[in-house]
């Protein structure tokens, strides 16, 4: 270092070289951290040794530790000023190439440290082998024989159980089992702490005594000559193969040049029969092409195996005694092998993968009847399709704003019509019943949380109900209560959002031969833009920060009036939040900076009553107990001390101090110092298009103009759907009115007669088959208890008591309704439809902000120490139907019992002062403790009137019956 003070040259530095220099430390290590692959963790001291820093200062009454003056030993709050580095400085010394240099060093140093660690040669004679929890050892593992010795890798303990079973056929002389826990770590992001800490590798390295300093050409000096990978034939078990293949090729690579080294078993995914015929597929694309080529599979009975668990006992001696047909080697082809599980899985590839999985076809799947397989296909044709999966898991779609399982759980609670109540483990298990989903249920679970969380920083609009604890923005909804301890319903807005209409245009998929969700839904608004997104996948990442729904709805409003957009933009907004998002000071304008609230209250106070968005009240909390800390060198702490005044929903946190440490908060920025700014970037907007195809959208308004563009063309499907259904309808009805007076008027003998005259005579008449009227999929009118399959069995299997005149009357109304509907609908224009489905959300968005706005009033209410007295016949709480006449529901009837009972707690005749006072006091979370209470026995109580009227509908039918 070389360093004045004052103009006097401080030849040892002192304070003044050590505060610019730990700004600088600090941005390269946190560079330097990220950097992973068997690199050595650097520390403060190994950058020092990396930088020339010089300064020059002035400093008031700067104080040194001698004569000579060549320390400075003031104190950093006794400098009378600040020297805070700024951003383009800092950037510059990050692309000076100290952050290469250093990450090439620690790589170099860890490699060597690893070479050492990962080396467990000396357990290449040793017959058994202790320590390793589940191994089952092979009884010649560790002896002469050990190269003909094979190691079983599985996928988990019921994999294990399967392989053991297999054991009772080929013995356990050469064969060794061994259950990995999960997915393997990718060995290529895993830095030397991780990898001497991973038990797993650990653990592989000893049964098989492997040593990393080692060029291999055969398998001698290993306890097993061979690995033999089994996992489930899903696209998760090839993920799994392919990590164990990127561990040996990372440190062992010349094992995979040995013939026979490294293999994998093979199991059915879908087995089909008929009779004493079956067939045995590997992959679901295999199965998929022979369906195409098989009337789709009807008339076989087929058998999905989710996992290797599915499997009996029986089954795996079958495939253990064909071993022949279940065994497939891995060949190694040349270095393009090495260099494709490097693409596949070094964490500074992604535009690689990226072009990699853009180059798979459809189709695309493993010839699991060869004998070998080569390491250049199985990346390119199986480890591909866990890429493609991944990305579709991770990115969601622009069109409903859904990822795969977001989309399972909409559709499962279309299907349940979710209205009452459910437990959130119980809705799980409907939906993995009902959906074909193939995953932990538990994951399933946090995304039911997900979808109903509404505090800040989450959803703009929950689409289903939180009922119970589902998190709070003091943890990022972390702090949710289990499963089995909250329930869920669809919101009412889902439906206004996710149009019944738009159901039948929907293309539904198929899987394990049951309907499952569509490919995607069409709501009336973006949601994607609504909600936002964030996902990881292999190769691609996606970023899409919440809009306002309003602000988004007028933009629409003014797409579908043909209005220019051209100088629209949409800001980020967050429901809820406080702060401020602006625009940066980029050149290119594309990202934001979300601003928390912070200010000077008082000589020695500082009030932060914002954070900025995703960040966390724990987290900040902590972030403030570093800041009380005092220094290494004992200085004092920026802050003194700090107070919690916030509740679930909103922050607040008073900051105490001397005046000069409030004054230098305040000249370093109280938004920087305390670091309520964060980042909102917009320049990562990828999604899934409408025909599936991955897309990087510039901006939010092109995103809107493409969904708005498939909306409207939605929307004259949508008329077009339900103008046909309405014409056939009518004439369903038509038929009907003439059959009944031809018959009234015995102009038509249906008594006494075969059927096949009838039918006859019908035809000559001019009367259409039920499949005549209904085509191309439409539906029968609801209430239609006919057969619908059997051409005119609508006529004749009308029961007598429709061989009247009310009937004809009847059918007659329905008619009228029908043209009075169809006539609407077909002058109404498409524009229209929308603009009116636009009012339907704003309405309900407005719903929504007036009873949010009750709650927040009466909270206040409460903190003043004040009661409400609630008007009468006031409604409250969302949810409650639209009509008010008639005999009261169990709900209203219980919302008036409460109405009537915090009246009379102002009645002259009520309880004394005293415990008027007490009721009075009562604190804002007792309030919504209660409130939340309330909510949950009006619930239950929902459930039973459901119940009594379903019961009710029951004796009325039988009684007419």
């Amino acid at each position: 270092q070389v360093s004045f003070v004052n103009s006097i040259c401080t030849s040892r530095g002192g304070g003044h070289v050590n505060y610019v220099t730990d700004q600088v430390v600090s941005a390269i290590l946190e560079k330097v951290s990220k950097q992973k692959g068997g690199a050595l963790a650097v520390k403060a001291a190994h950058v020092r040794g990396y930088l020339w820093v010089f300064v020059n200062c002035l400093i008031e009454n700067p104080a040194f530790d001698s004569q000579t003056k060549e320390t400075l030993t003031s104190k950093r709050e006794r400098f009378g000023s600040t020297c805070q580095l700024p951003e383009h400085f800092i950037g510059a010394v990050l692309e000076s190439g100290v952050v290469d240099a250093l990450q090439e060093w620690s790589k170099e140093l860890g490699k060597s440290e690893l070479a050492q660690h990962l080396n467990r040669s000396d357990l290449g004679l040793q017959k058994r082998l202790f320590g390793v929890p589940k191994l089952e050892d092979a009884n010649k593992a560790g002896t002469k024989e050990s190269s003909e010795c094979t190691l079983i890798l599985t996928e988990g303990d019921s994999a294990k159980a399967l392989a053991v079973a297999g054991l009772g056929v080929i013995g356990r002389d050469h064969y060794g089992v061994f259950p990995l826990r999960g997915k393997l770590r990718n060995v290529r992001e895993l830095t030397v702490k991780q990898m001497l800490e991973n038990k797993e590798i650990d653990q592989v390295m000893k049964i098989m005594a492997l040593d990393a300093s080692k060029e291999y050409v055969d398998g001698k000096g290993l306890r097993y000559g061979s690995i033999m990978i089994m996992t489930d034939q899903d696209h998760d078990g090839s993920h799994i193969k392919g990590l164990i293949i990127n561990f040996i090729q990372n440190w062992f690579p010349s094992l995979l040049k040995v013939p026979g080294f490294l293999k994998e078993f093979v199991t059915p995914i879908v087995k089909v029969t008929k009779g004493d015929s079956s067939h045995t597929f590997f992959t679901l694309p295999e199965y998929n092409s022979w369906k195409e080529g098989n009337d789709e599979g009807r008339g076989w009975k087929c058998k999905y195996y989710k996992g290797l668990g599915t499997s009996t006992s029986e089954e795996a001696r079958e495939y253990f005694s064909d071993l022949d047909n279940h065994e497939i080697q891995f060949s190694y082809s040349g270095p393009g092998d090495d260099d494709l599980i490097d693409m596949a899985f070094h964490p500074k590839r992604a535009d690689d993968r990226k072009q990699w999985i853009a180059s798979c076809e459809e189709g695309t799947f493993v010839d699991h009847s060869e004998a070998t397989l080569s390491y250049n296909d199985f990346v390119k044709k199986e480890l591909v399709l866990f890429a493609k999966y991944d990305v579709e898991r991770a990115i969601p779609s622009m069109v409903d704003g859904f990822k795969p399982t977001q989309r399972k759980i909409l559709f499962c609670a279309f299907k349940r019509n979710l209205k009452s109540d459910v437990k959130v483990a119980q809705f799980a298990g409907y939906i993995a019943e009902h959906s074909a989903y193939h995953h932990g249920e538990v994951s399933l679970q946090g995304t039911i949380v997900n979808m109903a969380q509404n505090f800040v920083g989450s959803n703009n609009i929950n689409l289903l109900t939180p009922s119970g604890q589902f998190g709070t923005r003091l943890q990022g909804g972390k702090d949710s209560a289990s499963a089995r301890y909250i329930y869920t319903r669809l919101e009412r807005i889902a439906r206004v959002i996710f149009h019944p209409d738009d159901d039948p245009l929907l293309d539904f998929q198929n899987e394990e031969g049951q309907s499952i969700e569509p490919i995607w839904y069409i709501p009336v608004i973006p949601m994607v833009l609504v909600n936002g997104a964030d996902g990881i996948g292999t190769g691609w990442s996606t970023s899409v920060p919440n809009y306002n729904p309003r602000d988004i709805i007028r933009l629409l409003r003014r797409y579908i009036k043909k209005e220019s957009l051209a100088n629209e933009t949409l800001c980020p907004w967050y429901k809820g939040f406080k702060g401020n998002i602006v625009l940066n000071d980029s050149a290119d304008r594309s990202g934001y900076e979300v601003v928390g609230v912070a200010s000077r209250t008082g000589t020695n106070t500082v009030e932060v009553t914002e954070l900025p968005v995703k960040r966390w009240t724990q987290d900040y909390k902590e972030f403030l107990a570093k800041l009380v800390e005092t220094g290494d060198d004992g200085s004092r702490g920026r802050i003194d001390d700090f107070k919690e005044y916030h509740t679930e929903n909103s922050v607040h946190f008073s900051l105490g101090g001397t005046a000069e440490q409030m004054k230098a908060l305040e000249v370093e920025g109280l938004e920087k110092a305390l670091k309520l700014r964060s980042s909102l970037a917009t320049t990562n907007m990828v999604l899934f298009d409408r025909e599936g195809k991955i897309k990087k959208y510039a901006n939010e308004m092109e995103l809107l103009v493409e969904f708005a563009e498939l909306r409207l063309t939605y929307y004259q499907k949508r008329k077009n759907f339900h103008v046909d259904r309405l014409k056939r309808e009518k004439e369903h009805l038509d038929s009907k009115v003439k059959f009944i007076l031809l018959v009234i008027r015995n102009e038509l003998i249906v008594s006494n007669r075969k059927r096949a005259e009838l039918i006859a005579e019908l035809k000559q008449r001019g009367f259409k088959t039920y499949q005549q009227i209904f085509h191309g999929g439409l539906e029968a009118p609801d209430g239609d208890d006919v057969t619908k399959t059997s051409g005119f069995d609508y006529l004749l299997g009308m029961p007598i008591w429709s061989l009247t005149v009310e009937r004809i009357e009847e059918l007659k109304r329905q008619m009228k309704d029908k043209t009075s509907e169809l006539d609407n609908l077909e002058r109404t224009p498409i524009q229209d439809l929308w603009l009116r489905d636009l009012d339907a959300v704003m309405a309900e968005l407005d719903a929504i902000d007036e009873y949010e706005e009750g709650l927040h009033k009466e909270e206040q209410r409460l903190k003043s120490g004040k009661r409400a007295r609630p008007k009468a016949g006031s409604s409250r709480g969302r949810g409650r139907g639209q009509g008010g006449r008639g005999k009261k529901s169990i709900v209203e009837a219980q919302e008036d019992a409460d109405a009537e009972e915090e009246e009379g707690e102002d009645d002259e005749d009520g309880p004394p002062p005293a415990a008027k006072k007490a009721k009075a006091d009562e604190t804002a979370s007792d309030f919504i403790a209660r409130l939340k209470e309330r909510q949950v026995q009006r619930s239950k109580m929902s459930t039973l009137q459901v119940s009594a009227g379903e019961e009710t509908q029951s004796k009325r039918a039988r009684t007419e019956s």
